[in-house]
């Protein structure tokens, strides 16, 4: 079998801009226990509805001009408008018309490969798809509770891309979080948008809880028995180029400006782990006989 090297060249360029932004929309799932029972709590509905044989997980996370998202939506898309509180922005749901037929389907106890239409949304399927959409929104409030950082609620579906277009500044960087999800061999999408200029919103506003701090704590003490290598940097010195080609053995380079004093080790210094280039943690030193006790101070 022939292989060929892979294009790298092709590969979408990501701004550090747009890496901030997916990180804000994955911050806002509080860090508790919580975060990891919510797919739990979600596989259990696709369980109960549609039984052992339906799935979903997270294909991709991507960030695009909101006005390219809306430049791809078909001709009659299926878009559930969700209203984020307590801030009151907008989010959309927008689910396949193969994914949204066959849930439909299931949902009114048919068996069979559903037809697949492009159209608007009748009265009743948009009644039987709302409650779907609503029993996942209601097992988000449940895991989260008083911890989530805000509670989705559905609005409205659309079924028109000029629709979509009014929702958010086209413009605007848009994250999305695609899903695929479905019965067997029987298989569709569901993508959820949001703009950047309200996870920015959220970051700017979100605090840490006390179950997040206690949460935090708990994870550190699961992970006490790990060991790794730690160095301490208490100073640094600027050598010129032309000064660092000169130096010879013997050569004494002076830290003017270091956290020890004077007369023993003793002062603050940065620990770090590997290269240090991941962050540092500051510490006070004090020496006992040979032995230097470094105690942490802050980040």
């Amino acid at each position: 079998m022939a292989v060929k090297p892979f294009n790298f060249g092709s590969l979408k360029k990501v701004s550090e801009a747009e890496i901030q932004l997916i990180d804000l929309a994955l911050g806002m799932l509080p860090e508790t226990e919580a975060r990891s029972n919510l797919g739990v709590e979600i596989r259990k509905i696709f369980l109960k509805h549609f039984g052992e044989k339906a799935f979903y997980y997270l294909e991709s996370v991507s960030s695009d001009p909101y006005g390219s998202f809306v430049a791809t939506l078909p001709d009659n898309p299926i878009i559930a408008v969700l209203n984020m509180e307590p801030k009151g922005a907008k989010a959309l749901l927008t689910i396949d018309n193969n994914l949204a037929f066959l849930l439909i389907d299931r949902l009114l106890g048919g068996a069979g490969e559903p037809s697949v239409e492009k159209r608007p949304l009748s009265e009743t399927e948009q009644g039987v798809l709302q409650y779907f959409i609503m029993q996942i929104l209601a097992s988000i409030w449940r895991t989260f509770g008083e911890s989530a950082r805000l509670h989705c609620r559905f609005e409205r579906f659309m079924f028109d891309p000029r629709d979509a277009a009014a929702v958010i500044n086209s413009k605007e960087t848009a994250v999305s979080f695609v899903f695929k999800a479905g019965i067997g061999e029987l298989a569709g999408f569901v993508k959820i948008t949001f703009g950047g200029a309200f996870l920015s919103k959220v970051a700017s506003t979100a605090s840490e809880s006390a179950s997040e701090q206690a949460h935090f704590l708990e994870r550190l003490d699961r992970f006490n028995f790990l060991r790794t290598s730690v160095w301490a940097e208490c100073g640094n010195a600027t050598v010129s180029s032309s000064d660092l080609i000169a130096l010879e053995n013997g050569d004494v380079i002076v830290f003017d400006e270091t956290g020890l004093t004077e007369t023993k080790p003793a002062g603050s210094v940065d620990l770090k782990v590997g290269s240090g280039e991941t962050g540092s943690l500051r510490a006070d030193i004090a020496a006992e006989g040979k032995v230097i006790k470094c105690t942490i101070v802050g980040g």
